[in-house]
C-alpha cells in the first residue's frame, strides 16, 4: 500500500491527519465491500503512523516534512514495515503491528 501526501501547505502530521480524515469519511460511504476494506486497510496504516511517528523529531531532521514544499513524500506499507520516503529516498522505516480484527476477539 502507498499513501501519497500533499506537503505544499501543511507538515506530514497535519497533511497525515486529514488524509487519515478523508479516509473515515469514504469508508462510511463506501457502497460495497471491497471499497470499505481499501479504506479500513488505509485507516488502519494512517492510524499507527499517527499513534506511533515522531512527528517533531521526522520535521527536525528532514525539512520538507515540515511543509510549505513541493517534494514527493509518501508512506508505504510492505512485509510489516511503514517507510516514509521523500523524493524517492528513505527518510524512515519503523514496523508496522496491524491490531488483530476486533470482531474475531469477541
Amino acid at each position: 500500500m502507498k499513501i501519497h501526501l500533499d506537503l505544499s501547505r501543511h507538515c506530514i502530521e497535519t497533511a497525515l491527519k486529514k488524509f487519515h480524515e478523508k479516509s473515515v469519511s469514504r469508508c462510511l460511504r463506501a457502497d460495497d465491500d471491497k471499497a470499505s476494506d481499501r479504506s479500513m486497510q488505509t485507516i488502519e496504516v494512517t492510524r499507527h503512523a499517527l499513534e506511533n511517528l515522531d512527528f517533531s523529531e521526522l520535521r527536525a531532521r528532514c525539512r520538507p516534512l515540515g511543509g510549505g514544499t513541493d517534494y514527493a513524500v509518501m508512506i508505504s506499507i510492505s512485509e510489516k514495515r511503514l517507510t516514509i520516503w521523500v523524493d524517492d529516498r528513505i527518510v524512515e522505516t519503523c514496523v508496522f503491528r496491524p491490531q488483530p480484527d476486533r470482531e474475531k476477539e469477541a
